[in-house]
């Protein structure tokens, strides 16, 4: 995909912590690099006040436990 900085929002229960570091392991590996991490709390609604603190430049976002939400 050509992308080198990414940014990882996760929900911070251990099934998006276990994915979260699977990615980053594999990214990096790769010759990635992970330019933020930002955490929500398990079962939050609203994803603004997460998403607005995002920095750039990134290059793509990886959000493991973000279905569930976006699925509401």
């Amino acid at each position: 995909l050509g992308i080198s900085r990414v940014a990882i929002v996760y929900e911070n229960a251990a099934n998006a912590i276990g994915y979260r570091d699977e990615f980053i392991r594999y990214f990096t590996e790769a010759g990635g690099e992970i330019a933020q991490e930002l955490a929500y709390t398990e079962g939050v609604q609203d994803l603004r006040p997460v998403l607005t603190k995002l920095q750039q430049p990134i290059e793509a976002v990886y959000a493991p436990g973000v279905g569930k939400l976006v699925g509401q």
